[in-house]
């Protein structure tokens, strides 16, 4: 689980637009052999 939240954070903080960051959460799903993956962008102010 760390290893997984370790690259969750990595990924955050090199993907700076969208074709990177469906790379990047692509290679980190086949590296934990998930079959799938969603994400969700938050702004500001979604949590009011």
């Amino acid at each position: 689980m760390n290893q997984l939240v370790a690259g969750l954070l990595e990924i955050s903080a090199i993907a700076h637009d969208d074709a990177t960051l469906k790379a990047a959460l692509e290679d980190l799903a086949d590296r934990f052999e998930f079959t799938g993956y969603a994400y969700t962008k938050l702004l500001p102010g979604d949590f009011v």
